[in-house]
């Protein structure tokens, strides 16, 4: 690990203000974590979750030292208006419902 120059910084998830930030976007709804794997050793994973326990859990099962963590808010980045597809799913005569519970 010496040879890349590990050093304390504050670019560092697990720290206050980054843990602070994320409970804080978690109360208003769900954050989406893209997590690049140290050295690109296979593609970023993205997954969404819905509160602090999760995100501590998926954390603790899946990062190593040295992996990159970035977080969003799902409710500032999804909305209706910036859809890039959407549609109903048909059933196997390609029909969809004029009306859903939805």
């Amino acid at each position: 690990m010496n040879e890349d120059e590990w050093i304390k910084s504050d670019y560092n998830i697990s720290l206050p203000p980054q843990r602070s930030a994320v409970e804080e976007e978690l109360q208003r709804g769900p954050v989406i974590i893209e997590h690049w794997f140290y050295y690109g050793s296979r593609p970023p994973d993205r997954v969404i979750v819905e509160n602090m326990d999760d995100f501590d859990a998926y954390l603790a099962a899946n990062a190593k030292p040295g992996d990159v963590v970035h977080v969003w808010s799902f409710a500032d980045l999804c909305r209706n208006d910036n859809a890039i597809a959407e549609g109903e799913v048909p059933d196997e005569q390609g029909r969809v419902p004029r009306r859903g519970a939805y």
